[in-house]
């Protein structure tokens, strides 16, 4: 299934076709600036990323040793590679799981599953859940990297309950 969408999707799903990839995704995100200062700005991201689920928080400087042939989770952009869409059972079984908003076409070395025209951040407070994320979250479940300590340590501050809750955001 091929479609259009937005320049900045279309820029991704290009860069995707060049590369091999094991997984990879594309969303909004909250960052900081200065290495030294992660934990400090942990303190004004977590609140922001628990309200509005579409944000990643991410510290894949760390993660990438730690990830293997697994997913970092569902989002705007979710990139699977071969060896991640078999170990769903293949495209067609994967497509038979997602909502029927969420966009899946072949990109290069696997899939990249779309949820939605543009990045969403949600918010819970008005009861903005993202369905299309969700209905990713479970497809993938299977292959998703849980209990990331560089996020949980380094962002989370080692507040494991909010950690856990902020990572299965789209699950429970």
């Amino acid at each position: 299934v091929d479609f259009i969408l937005g320049n900045g999707a279309a820029a991704f799903l290009e860069m995707a076709k060049q590369i091999k990839y094991d997984s990879g995704y594309s969303s909004y995100a909250l960052s900081w600036a200065e290495e030294s200062q992660l934990r400090e700005a942990g303190k004004i991201m977590v609140p922001i990323a628990l309200r509005h689920p579409g944000y990643d928080l991410h510290y894949n400087a760390g993660t990438h040793y730690h990830l293997g042939y697994k997913s970092r989770g569902a989002h705007w952009l979710t990139f699977l590679g071969n060896r991640l869409v078999q170990s769903l059972g293949g495209a067609e079984e994967i497509m038979g799981h997602l909502d029927r908003g969420v966009r899946m076409q072949q990109v290069g070395s696997g899939i990249a599953l779309v949820a939605g025209e543009q990045p969403s951040i949600g918010d819970i407070n008005r009861g903005e859940v993202l369905p299309l994320l969700r209905s990713v979250a479970k497809t993938i479940e299977k292959v998703t990297y849980f209990g990331d300590r560089n996020v949980a340590d380094h962002i989370f501050g080692g507040n494991v309950e909010q950690f856990k809750r902020w990572e299965r955001r789209f699950l429970d």
